[in-house]
């Protein structure tokens, strides 16, 4: 013998379902408390601490019992007679690590798409993620080491060609193609 369904039989199916669905999104939640916790620990949590430039701190006074000056902290830098080039050559730099990088990412992307073979796609992806495990520190000493004044590797390589050493560091239109071409390798 066939039994209906009754109405209570679609709740008590519809109840089912969505303990079920809770249960799984209860589950997911938990699994998401950690991240969550160390996002605001880390990201968040250190903000508190930008109240520091709007106030005369004080080691000993600590951050919420120094003095608040409000925006005098930045009143030396923007009266400075250097405010306008140091802001002109960051805004300059920015959009050259823009376009390079850029420019780099499409050059990157299509290289890659022409490999056939999986093996050198492999090696190529392998060298360009390595420079994402050194620390900038790194990257500071190893272009140091190549550039240096008296024994880089770029100007042993002048030197054995027979021409002069260049002294990379000391001239300012040098800086913005080795910034560049630092970032672009690092990134």
């Amino acid at each position: 013998m066939l039994r209906r369904k009754s109405k209570n039989d679609a709740l008590i199916i519809t109840v089912n379902r969505k303990w079920y669905r809770n249960k799984n999104t209860l589950q997911l939640l938990s699994m998401c408390i950690i991240p969550l916790l160390l996002l605001f620990v880390f990201n968040y949590l250190p903000m508190g601490g930008l109240v520091i430039a709007f106030k005369d701190y004080r080691y000993d006074l600590g951050i919420f019992g120094s003095d608040w000056v409000g925006l005098k902290n930045f009143d030396y830098i923007v009266r400075s007679s250097d405010f306008a080039r140091i802001t002109r050559n960051t805004l300059r730099l920015n959009a050259l690590f823009i376009v390079t990088g850029t420019i780099g990412a499409v050059i990157n992307a299509l290289m890659l798409n022409a490999i056939t073979k999986r093996i050198f796609i492999k090696v190529y992806q392998t060298i360009l993620i390595i420079p994402y495990f050194l620390s900038w520190v790194i990257v500071g000493y190893m272009t140091y080491a190549l550039l240096n004044p008296q024994y880089g590797f770029l100007n042993i390589i002048l030197n054995s060609m027979g021409m002069e050493s260049i002294a990379w560091y000391d001239e300012p239109g040098y800086w913005p193609a080795i910034l560049a071409i630092v970032s672009l390798w690092k990134m």
